[in-house]
């Protein structure tokens, strides 16, 4: 084959894998009209530059006016997880935890991580912004939000409450920075290291996704999720049974998840994930130093909540961190039928299930009220 000829091949595969690209992408940008989040007011956004000069954002739920002052409650930081966003708490109002505990009084924020949601910078056909693992989110990104929330709420501690991946980066931080600015953490289905243990599917996962980070910076599941909201090419997006429990999602709201709640992966992040799984622990992406670790620096109390039907953090790889953990204040709930809820909860619908709201939301609640308020 003569060079000429296999450069035209190329720059024709080119012109293809963008073409298709385009259409994913105008399809994917479609689903936002076609299945708009329902009108709210929305919360108060903050764009933070990290120390090393990356994104992230911040979305505030101020207590309601005309509560009192003199003991104001602690703040509450909600952190999602891996390719997710904001919209993983806050995709239906009436079932928002971060609307209902403002509504109590609470100042509530969200963070979202360094190209997710709000905090993207990346167009459709930007890869750059990618080059990036779950090192960034520990050192820089928790770091700046913990440190913006204190500073805006005039407070010396605050709740943490991370879903999945959101908790595994506190477990993290903690490693590296301790837990002196945490006055509780809340882990909703956060393993402590040994991912997706005994999951074929995930297995499977595990073993593929060396090959997809050697060919893209970025996995597109944003892309991906909201081809599949809109009912085309659901073969994409993984199997969805490993994210939620069926019986307890309503089809508005799963199509509404696939296509707001859902972002796309560094694939740096992907990888660490993939070591996580493969060696039972949770590492700097060197092999340096152990997140798991942090987890026996936990000193503050601690709310381990997990879904008897979770594919993704199985009861028994929470009950891992239990035994890592030193504080003296460790609460582990397991949200099962036999333990008097409405469903086994799966991965996602602990935040977004039809009964999510009244069952799980109250747990939070008390938990928070337990603690007091500031001073």
């Amino acid at each position: 084959m003569s060079v000429n000829k296999f450069q035209c091949m190329q720059q024709t595969d080119i012109r293809i894998a963008f073409l298709l690209s385009a259409c994913v992408g105008l399809l994917s940008g479609c689903t936002h009209w076609l299945f708009p989040v329902e009108s709210r007011d929305e919360p108060e956004l903050y764009l933070i530059e990290t120390a090393d000069g990356a994104r992230i954002a911040l979305h505030r739920f101020q207590q309601e006016t005309g509560q009192s002052q003199a003991s104001p409650k602690i703040p509450v930081l909600f952190c999602h997880g891996i390719m997710s966003n904001r919209y993983s708490f806050d995709l239906v109002a009436e079932r928002s935890f971060p609307r209902h505990l403002a509504s109590l009084g609470y100042d509530v924020w969200m963070v979202e991580l360094r190209n997710s949601g709000a905090a993207s910078t990346g167009g459709l056909f930007n890869f750059d912004d990618y080059q990036h693992s779950m090192d960034a989110y520990i050192e820089f990104d928790v770091r700046a939000a913990i440190d913006t929330v204190l500073e805006r709420a005039d407070a010396s501690k605050l709740h943490w409450v991370g879903h999945s991946m959101g908790s595994m980066v506190l477990y993290g931080y903690v490693s590296r920075f301790g837990d002196d600015k945490l006055a509780s953490i809340v882990s909703l289905g956060g393993p402590p290291q040994e991912l997706f243990d005994g999951n074929m599917m995930m297995r499977l996962g595990v073993k593929v996704a060396p090959l997809v980070t050697k060919v893209m910076d970025k996995v597109p599941s944003g892309w991906m999720a909201k081809v599949n909201s809109a009912g085309a090419w659901p073969a994409l997006l993984p199997q969805m049974h490993l994210l939620w429990n069926y019986d307890n999602v309503d089809a508005a709201t799963a199509r509404l998840a696939a296509a707001h709640a859902v972002d796309n992966i560094s694939s740096g992040v992907l990888e660490q994930f993939r070591m996580a799984a493969t060696q039972g622990v949770l590492t700097s992406s060197d092999q340096r130093h152990s997140y798991t670790d942090g987890l026996a620096n936990v000193s503050v109390p601690i709310f381990f909540v997990a879904g008897a039907n979770d594919q993704l953090a199985a009861p028994a790889l929470i009950r891992r961190a239990l035994q890592k953990v030193q504080s003296d204040e460790v609460r582990f709930e397991v949200l099962s039928r036999s333990n008097g809820y409405s469903h086994d909860y799966g991965h996602v619908d602990m935040l977004l299930g039809v009964h999510a709201a009244d069952e799980v939301l109250p747990l939070l609640v008390d938990w928070f009220a337990a603690r007091g308020t500031q001073g």
